[in-house]
């Protein structure tokens, strides 16, 4: 077996801690959907940004009576799509999330 550089041990430590942190995200937020409110704060946009990026089919949506909630990880897929850190997407996602919960015909749905 062969022994890894130093360059190597780094390059394959990093790859580790962003599993982790993607592990970590996932546990938190997985199956999440959220509001206009919260995806507008998470990708720090104005509404209109956001039904041109709805529009482009840029983000995941779907409709739940008069809401329209969007898919979390899509979001998050998103942020990092603008050359955002993942550590921050995951941030300003989890911020955004605690805002407040969905809530459907009276029930909070994640």
């Amino acid at each position: 077996m062969k022994v890894p550089s130093y360059e190597e041990f780094i390059a394959l430590q990093k790859q580790v801690d962003q599993l982790q942190r993607e592990i970590q995200f996932l546990i938190k937020s997985g199956g999440q959907w959220m509001d206009r409110k919260q995806a507008m704060q998470a990708l720090r946009c104005s509404e209109s940004t956001l039904h041109r990026l709805m529009r482009r089919g840029e983000l995941p949506y779907r409709h739940e009576g008069k809401k329209t909630l969007f898919d979390a990880d899509g979001v998050r897929a998103y942020i990092q799509s603008t050359r955002v850190s993942s550590e921050s997407a995951d941030q300003r996602l989890l911020a955004a999330l605690h805002t407040s919960p969905v809530r459907i015909h009276n029930q909070t749905i994640s």
